[in-house]
């Protein structure tokens, strides 16, 4: 088997016959820059041959989709990692971890009565007479829920159950530890 061009286009071939132009497609190699050339029948013949052999295996819609799901998140990755400090980072073997969230403090306001809400986690009542305030679990580009929590630890799992069933739901479980 020859070598092929690792640029191959599909151009236009014009020809004259009788006065009549008739259009045909052929193969050329372009990777020697401005010089273009046609591929013969036999390289056109191999590489049509190899595009059919990767189009027929069993796999190819699991790897094409795979492929597409990565380049989503890879430019998902690339924005949030932009904005947030390096929210994801890929471990030794090229998988993301779970990104650590920090859970912002709500203080309750002075002037309300009594107000309570349940932890989102373990059913713990939070009240404004109780306790100063609670957790609110957000991230508003994997879920547009305000989750409440009685503590750091409650916020962590919360967050930890949020960021799996984004995963899931995304079909990103290739690209996770989980």
């Amino acid at each position: 088997m020859k070598n092929l061009p690792s640029i191959i286009r599909i151009v236009t071939v014009e020809e004259n016959i009788n006065g009549e132009i008739k259009e045909y497609k052929c193969l050329a190699d372009e990777s020697n820059g401005s010089t273009v050339r046609y591929l013969s029948k036999e390289e056109a013949l191999q590489v049509f041959s190899e595009v059919k052999e990767y189009y027929n295996k069993s796999n190819y819609l699991e790897i094409n989709d795979d492929l597409e799901k990565k380049e989503n998140l890879d430019h998902f990755v690339e924005s949030m990692n932009s904005s947030y400090d390096n929210f994801f980072k890929l471990n030794l073997n090229e998988k993301y971890d779970i990104p650590k969230m920090t859970h912002k403090f709500k203080t309750f306001k002075l002037n309300k009565r009594k107000w309570s809400c349940k932890c989102e986690w373990c059913g713990k009542k939070i009240s404004n007479i109780e306790v100063e305030g609670y957790y609110s679990v957000h991230q508003e580009q994997i879920s547009r829920q305000y989750e409440k929590a009685c503590s750091v630890e409650c916020g962590d799992l919360i967050w930890k159950e949020i960021i799996k069933n984004w995963i899931k739901s995304n079909g990103y479980t290739k690209f996770f530890n989980v």
